[in-house]
């Protein structure tokens, strides 16, 4: 063998070195999690601190500066530029700056541990390369948990969300590593000539199982895998992760702490995904007329756990698991909750609470969902989603934009009704209100009505109004119909299904809108939102936002097609560049 590695029978301190540097990594792992939460800690402590009992929850999205006015070479402008430059993509798809750096620099550190004190012994750094990363996997488990309960979630306050490209960047990194590990004895079995006898020894068999599995589940998680077929993803993670464990356990004696620790952790997340489930038997699903938009009612006791959720908070749906259907559980799907609402029940003191879900007909389990007789029974997995931590957006920031782009107004609504009805709260309701706006674009006027409905329905008499209206203001809300409406035609039936399974949409009048459309030229009722035909002009929307010379802070959130999400960050990144303070947030599910 050449330089630097060689062949060498075993040393006296090998198992020790190897087991020595397998707890670092792992104790390592800990100590950066923790000090994540001291971070967070300390930064709470300071904003407090500057604005005298005042406080904001940390957040990794809600980076908080002094919110001083800063000149844009200042010392303050650089560090918010790279703060935007460091949460920007590193290209289309493939996660942000931030993501690939700690990556990189988790990887360059495990990768410390594995060479360190191995000499110029080839089978050390072989057996290093395997020991190391089996220390991870405990981990890289805890990461993949959806639960508030899970100990990086509650010190990290990161969602699933947040944490997935994590997870799955810490699963290529471990793979690397197996797959040097399998390569480098596949190596010496060949220099050996050992390769015809080793091959078919237990151990070795359940390697090369092993490996195999890690790179169907490397594979399986490619971007484009999951767009092709989400359940053939989750499925297969699902089954090979658990499938795995024991195959590694098996394998060599050493690296079976490890083992046993990644087995509790999925026990765990089995568990904790079970408790998390609730069962409604009464769901009622209809199609939205002329569209291709399925609304979901899911009604639910009062004293249920989901009775209460947090705006732009979301659950996970399945279907019933049957005998001809096992795998029913494992054909989940993330929807944001639209509203919730309370009703008493006429015949019992009680109450029941009504979670409304509005998605897009799709392929999958949405088209399976749209199939399903009404009423019918469902299973809710959660409530999940960051933004029980996000800060008090009224008292901090001048502006707030809302944008969404079609079903993704399911998220930015409830947002939209819950900063209305702080605003109703503070001393002066119409000067705090003046700071939102709420930016909808959608494929058709059809798609607009179940919208105006959750937000006619949801708007409170407190609300602030002028005098001569008999409603609240929603001026603040700019709706853009990006398709033109087809020509009307005559149709039965069947012609209907077919352009429900085509996405030839047919559209109404604005008369069937709950609120009348304004054109450009025409001044609108404060009533009702500004309804616009074509796609904004994003450098227009947030320069109307952030021109204005008091404007220092501005908060933007985002939920809607990540073409949409690029673009509008790409324009606040220019008022970035000239030293605005802005707390960006773009809801993306992590698939």
């Amino acid at each position: 063998m050449g330089w630097p590695y060689h062949f060498s029978s075993q040393t006296p301190d090998r198992r020790a070195l190897l087991d020595r540097y397998a707890n670092i990594a792992q104790l390592s792992a800990l100590i950066f999690v923790f000090a994540i939460r001291l971070f967070y800690v300390l930064r709470y402590s300071f904003n407090k601190l500057v604005q005298n009992g005042s406080s904001v929850k940390g957040h990794s999205k809600a980076r908080r500066s002094d919110f001083r006015p800063a000149g844009k070479w200042s010392l303050l402008a650089i560090s918010r530029r790279l703060s935007w430059w460091i949460d920007g993509e590193v290209a289309q798809g493939y996660g942000t700056w931030r993501e690939w750096l700690l990556a990189t620099a988790w990887a360059g550190w495990l990768l410390i541990l594995t060479v360190k004190d191995t000499g110029d012994d080839y089978l050390h750094l072989t057996k290093r390369f395997a020991i190391v990363g089996a220390s991870q996997l405990p981990f890289h488990y805890l990461l993949a948990c959806k639960s508030q309960w899970s100990p990086i979630h509650y010190l990290t306050s990161l969602s699933h969300e947040e944490l997935n490209p994590y997870h799955r960047l810490l699963g290529r990194i471990l793979t690397t590593f197996f797959a040097f590990h399998a390569t480098l004895y596949l190596n010496f079995y060949v220099q050996a000539s050992l390769l015809a006898k080793r091959i078919r020894d237990r151990d070795v068999i359940l390697g090369l199982t092993a490996i195999i599995s890690f790179l169907l589940l490397f594979t399986t998680a490619l971007s484009a895998v999951r767009r092709y077929s989400y359940r053939l993803f989750f499925t297969l993670h699902v089954l090979l992760s658990l499938a795995v464990l024991p195959v590694l356990y098996f394998h060599v004696s050493h690296i079976r702490i490890y083992i046993l620790e990644s087995a509790a952790v999925y026990i765990y997340l089995i568990l904790q995904r079970n408790i998390s489930q609730t069962s409604v038997h009464a769901a009622t699903i209809n199609l939205v007329p002329n569209t291709t938009l399925l609304s979901i009612s899911l009604p639910l006791p009062s004293n249920s756990r989901l009775s209460s959720p947090a705006p732009g908070q979301h659950i996970y749906l399945s279907l019933p698991t049957t005998i001809t259907q096992p795998l029913n559980k494992l054909r989940l799907n993330p929807f944001t909750i639209a509203s919730h609402t309370i009703s008493k029940n006429s015949n019992t003191p009680t109450t029941t609470t009504t979670l409304t879900l509005t998605i897009r007909l799709l392929t999958g389990t949405t088209s399976l969902l749209s199939r399903l007789p009404s009423p019918t029974a469902l299973h809710i997995e959660g409530i999940y989603g960051s933004s029980s931590h996000f800060p008090a957006f009224l008292a901090t920031y001048d502006r707030i934009l809302l944008i969404a782009g079609g079903v993704g107004a399911t998220y930015t609504i409830p947002l939209y009704h819950h900063l209305t009805a702080q605003a109703s709260q503070t001393p002066n309701p119409l000067s705090a209100r003046q700071k939102l706006r709420f930016l909808w674009t959608v494929r058709s006027q059809a798609e607009v009505g179940w919208g105006l409905h959750l937000l006619a329905e949801q708007d409170s008499p407190s609300q602030p109004h002028d005098d001569d209206d008999d409603g609240p203001s929603l001026d603040n809300i700019q709706i853009h119909i990006t398709h033109s409406p087809p020509p009307r035609r005559d149709s039965n039936a069947s012609s209907i299904e077919l352009q429900e399974r085509t996405g030839l949409l047919d559209s109404t009048s604005a008369s069937d809108l709950p609120s009348p459309p304004a054109s450009d030229g025409d001044p609108p009722s404060k009533k009702h939102p500004i309804i616009r035909q074509g796609r904004p002009d994003w450098r227009t929307v947030v320069d109307e936002v952030f021109s204005a010379k008091e404007v220092q802070r501005v908060a933007v959130l985002v939920c809607g097609p990540g073409g949409m999400g690029r673009a509008v960050r790409k324009e606040v990144g220019r008022w970035v560049g000239g030293g605005k303070d802005v707390w960006w947030h773009d809801e993306q599910f992590g698939w």
